[in-house]
């Protein structure tokens, strides 16, 4: 009988996870690249190379399902839309946007030499973390003259952002936000997880006396706690 072989069960456990955790960072379309590292954190799990391709073709998609172009005055410096609306220069022009604020995956930024853009790349889904984007969107916002926001429809993801700016900057409650925003385009509907998390969101901003200086180093912390 041969020496006995002791297994060590927490090393073995720990090279399983090791390599679960590295097949996750693989694309999932092509099943050979890596994801880029800003996808980590998302539903997104495609390489560089296949978002690119998936991005061009919701946008030749787009093309052909034509829908109207939307965009809504929420306050003077702010406006809320569609994907429509971010591709005619004209209605941009029509409403003296300066900056455009772009909330999804797969949109593009169409006139990069006439307006200043930023593009925040969230899905819509309930599990999604808007805690992480927060400060970026707020910071874009507040340097902009008259910012347009927009996702796909301008329903989910860029509505919970526009609520979110107006509970810090204007120290209103979810419920008040979203009925201003809601009073000036009334499409809007954040799913539920996004719902939650804006609630969320209103006890921060009492916990921090609705002060931007403290509410960024709580995101900040928040950050790096994660």
């Amino acid at each position: 009988m041969g020496p006995m072989v002791t297994v060590d069960n927490n090393k073995f456990r720990d090279e399983i996870e090791d390599i679960e955790a590295e097949e996750k960072k693989i694309c999932e379309k092509c099943n050979k690249n890596k994801i880029p590292e800003r996808f980590y954190n998302s539903h997104i799990k495609y390489c560089e190379n296949c978002y690119k391709e998936e991005k061009e073709r919701l946008f030749q998609k787009e093309i052909i399902i034509q829908g109207e172009p939307q965009i809504d005055k929420i306050t003077e410096k702010l406006y809320l839309g569609n994907n429509q609306a971010a591709k005619n220069k004209e209605i941009l022009k029509k409403y003296k946007i300066t900056n455009i604020l772009v909330v999804g995956f797969f949109l593009h930024e169409y006139f990069p030499e006439d307006f200043k853009y930023k593009t925040i790349e969230i899905s819509d889904n309930e599990n999604e973390n808007l805690f992480y984007y927060f400060m970026p969107c707020f910071d874009f916002i507040d340097r902009s003259e008259k910012c347009f926001v927009h996702c796909r429809a301008g329903v989910s993801r860029s509505s919970s952002v526009v609520i979110s700016y107006l509970m810090l900057s204007e120290k209103m409650t979810f419920e008040n936000a979203k009925n201003f925003v809601k009073d000036k385009r009334s499409v809007i509907e954040p799913n539920k997880g996004f719902e939650s998390q804006l609630k969320d969101f209103e006890n921060v901003l009492i916990m921090c006396q609705y002060k931007y200086r403290l509410v960024k180093e709580y995101f900040n912390s928040f950050g790096k706690k994660k």
